[in-house]
């Protein structure tokens, strides 16, 4: 049941996120559903970004003996 369960964590948090709209548009649920998605892919991709970055940094600084 738990592999189930986490093999769909992100559509059911994304279900859950859209519930309240359950009478809207369906154009609005798209709009919503499409943001959503941008917004995780922006999230994983920044937060790599970020902690590329600081690895960068550290590993450098550690190269010149700082």
């Amino acid at each position: 049941m738990s592999g189930a369960f986490l093999d769909q964590i992100f559509l059911r948090a994304k279900e859950w996120l859209l519930s309240p709209l359950a009478g809207a548009p369906d154009w609005l649920i798209q709009i919503v559903s499409s943001l959503i998605n941008i917004s995780g892919v922006l999230g994983v991709f920044l937060t790599l970004f970020a902690a590329i970055s600081v690895l960068e940094r550290k590993i450098l600084g550690r190269m010149q003996n700082r």
